[in-house]
């Protein structure tokens, strides 16, 4: 049990409420299974306030079908209001959140997207406290870390509400409500999972396109440098090459990348829609670690070996702040890609960590490798894309658009080697 408040402290904090409502519904419903739940804004709301003051109360949502009886509960109890949206509910409550911030002492947001990092870390960087409210099991977690508090929404938060008249008109009205999209968000990467139920009665069409092969290096010619269909990764400011040749590994051929202080990755440009093909296969050998290699810092953003996949940019579902920062981002450091996840090899990171690069927040990190172990050995990995991309993210990923392979050493100016096998993206298995 917590401590009680000494009665002489008196709190006179202010607090703005700001709900994305599509994903809070979505949310709950999700979690019940029942569209007819509803938030309980009569208990929610006083415990998420405590004894601290109301300044604002705002419910935002897309679409025109909105609840009359919502809209007049909320301002009769808390003078709060409702905003219909034209698109999603994410630029119109960054906009609102930035307004209040220099009048208020603390915001909290109503949502579990992670598409609101950017602007809890802005809004903390303005002095502001920023609280999340949120179903935990539809909430990214990288959110939940950002912000300086998070409150959990449980069934006792809502309540179901009784259908007036059962039968076979209440039937059609839930079937109509659901053709309509809760969230902006719709994961439609998973619509050609359903066609693939067309393409599975058809056993020779299926087996045709069940595994992309990326990287064929097995099968080209020594002594090449850049594989066909490959080109060359580099980055701004970063002057020396990391250098890429095919060799004969036994009785197969692959790619030996070195590394001197130096910076740079063979790419393909390839487009993969992860919902479709999202096991992703590939092997790799190193010789030794990067000894300064450092996951949490720019001085140690080296790593002996690396996939990096990059996603399609889709800027109508990128938020308000997010956007901004990607251009500043693409201005610094480059061509950088909206969002990518690299599959790295690291020093001391415990295998299966997942953290922001330390350059770009649009770049998460996933160990893969790490330490000494299997040094010298070759090692072959297999991951969900798909699975990596929303645990990381938070939401769906769009289409792959580059994948990539690198050894780099510039930021530690040590020197690594490491060999490459074959790339695959596959079906999962039904």
């Amino acid at each position: 049990m917590s401590p009680s408040r000494p009665d002489e402290v008196t709190i006179s904090q202010s607090v703005a409420v700001l709900i994305d409502g599509n994903n809070l519904e979505r949310s709950i419903h999700t979690e019940t299974d029942d569209p007819q739940t509803m938030v309980n804004f009569d208990t929610l709301v006083p415990k998420l306030l405590g004894n601290r003051g109301l300044n604002r109360l705002i419910y935002f949502r897309e679409g025109k079908q909105i609840s009359v009886k919502l809209q007049e509960r909320l301002y009769a109890n808390y003078h709060g209001s409702v905003r219909p949206c034209h698109k999603s509910a994410d630029i119109p409550l960054t906009i609102k959140a930035m307004q209040l911030a220099s009048k208020v002492d603390t915001i909290i947001i109503m949502s579990g997207d992670s598409d609101f990092i950017e602007l809890v870390n802005h809004l903390k960087f303005e002095g502001v406290r920023v609280e999340i409210a949120a179903v935990p099991r539809t909430t990214s977690h990288l959110l939940v870390e950002e912000a300086d508090y998070f409150h959990k929404i449980t069934a006792d938060d809502w309540f179901t509400l009784t259908p007036k008249k059962p039968g076979i008109k209440r039937h059609k009205k839930r079937q109509t409500d659901s053709t309509q999209p809760m969230c902006p968000y719709l994961p439609l990467s998973r619509l050609p999972r359903y066609a693939l139920l067309v393409v599975l009665l058809v056993p020779s069409a299926a087996m045709a396109t069940s595994k992309l092969v990326v990287g064929h290096f097995s099968s080209l010619p020594l002594g090449q440098t850049t594989p066909p269909g490959w080109e060359v990764l580099s980055f701004k400011k970063v002057p020396r090459h990391s250098r890429y040749t095919l060799i004969r590994d036994g009785d197969t051929t692959v790619i030996k990348a070195v590394s001197q202080a130096a910076a740079s990755g063979l790419l393909r440009r390839i487009s993969i829609d992860p919902g479709e093909y999202p096991l992703v296969q590939w092997r790799w050998r190193i010789e030794k670690l990067i000894k300064k290699s450092d996951i949490h810092s720019r001085r140690g953003d080296d790593y002996p070996a690396r996939l990096y996949i990059t996603f399609q940019y889709e800027a109508d579902k990128l938020g308000f702040i997010k956007r901004m920062q990607y251009r500043a981002a693409r201005l610094l450091l480059g061509d950088i890609p909206a969002a990518a996840i690299n599959y790295v090899w690291a020093n001391k990171a415990p295998v299966g960590a997942i953290t922001v690069n330390a350059y770009t927040g649009f770049t998460q990190m996933i160990v893969v490798n790490s330490g000494k172990a299997q040094l010298g050995k070759w090692v072959t990995l297999r991951r969900n894309i798909y699975q990596d991309y929303l645990q990381a993210f938070g939401t769906p990923p769009p289409l792959i658009n580059d994948v990539a392979i690198m050894t780099d050493s510039d930021d530690t100016g040590e020197r690594a080697t490491a060999y490459y096998g074959d790339i695959t993206f596959s079906k999962a298995p039904h």
